[in-house]
């Protein structure tokens, strides 16, 4: 029996073999609320690295000047030129999208949203995001994270602070509140994500882990990404990206299978 699920930002199908109908939805379920789990964090991670693009090292030293910056880049941000319109209100950049993809290939962007700027005590560029009904790649996401941004290195890294909620890509409804760290390296454009949220689905809620993932500009994910999903009725949902256009998956009631991600390297 094949169920369909889904990854950011390509479909892909879970392969369930010699299990019954009702083993097979249930692992089937699981799998995919695990994906979506993941798949909502990226969706998300996009607007939170936009947000600081080309803002470290501009000598923003108050949040209306970082503001003013984030207005300034909306069109080197969002494309095609002139799908977004930004505009200043004091700390705050509020943008107005029409079908625009962002600098991390989430496309299909439509609507508002508000990102507020402060430095932290640290010094530390600090952005709030909030929106409701932001839609992207057919998702619908009522957005709030805190995004702290800073470097390492030759990295650029956020620290994310989430509690978004929304219809996923597949249509499930979920909420998603934790912390997560991203990391982008501009001399190979390539995206690392590690964290740990809640993640609350119709079925309950359950803990969603993700480490060493890494993927690049139009690629695949590269081999070594693990990501876990427990739930409170004891099942747990593993995924291990192995490089390529494949990745495992097993559940901790037996179930086991392939992932064909539908991306090429």
């Amino acid at each position: 029996m094949r169920a369909q699920v889904f990854w950011y930002p390509m479909a892909l199908m879970a392969s369930l073999a010699g299990c019954g109908p009702n083993e097979a939805d249930d692992a089937a379920s699981s799998a995919s609320e695990a994906t979506e789990a993941v798949e909502s964090a990226f969706l998300e991670a996009g607007f939170a690295f936009t947000a600081g693009d080309g803002l470290l090292g501009v000598g923003a030293d108050r949040g209306s000047a970082a503001a003013a910056a984030a207005v300034r880049r909306a069109g080197q941000s969002f494309l095609p030129a002139g799908c977004a319109t930004a505009a200043q209100d004091g700390s705050t950049a509020r943008f107005l999208f029409r079908n625009c993809r962002n600098t991390l290939g989430v496309s299909a962007i439509y609507g508002a949203l508000a990102v507020r700027y402060e430095l932290t005590p640290e010094g530390r560029l600090r952005a709030t995001l909030n929106a409701l009904g932001l839609r992207a790649m057919g998702a619908s996401l009522d957005l709030g994270a805190t995004v702290t941004y800073g470097a390492r290195e030759s990295l650029i890294t956020a620290d994310v602070d989430t509690r978004t909620s929304g219809v996923g890509l597949r249509g499930l409804r979920l909420t998603r509140s934790g912390q997560y760290t991203l990391s982008w390296e501009p001399s190979t454009q390539c995206l690392g994500l590690d964290g740990t949220w809640a993640t609350t689905v119709p079925s309950g809620t359950a803990e969603t882990s993700l480490s060493d993932f890494r993927r690049c500009m139009g690629r695949c994910p590269q081999a070594g990404g693990r990501m876990t999903h427990r739930k409170l009725n004891g099942a747990v949902v593993s995924v291990q990206f192995v490089g390529g256009e494949t990745a495992v998956w097993s559940i901790s009631t037996g179930r086991a299978g392939t992932v064909a991600l539908m991306c090429s390297n």
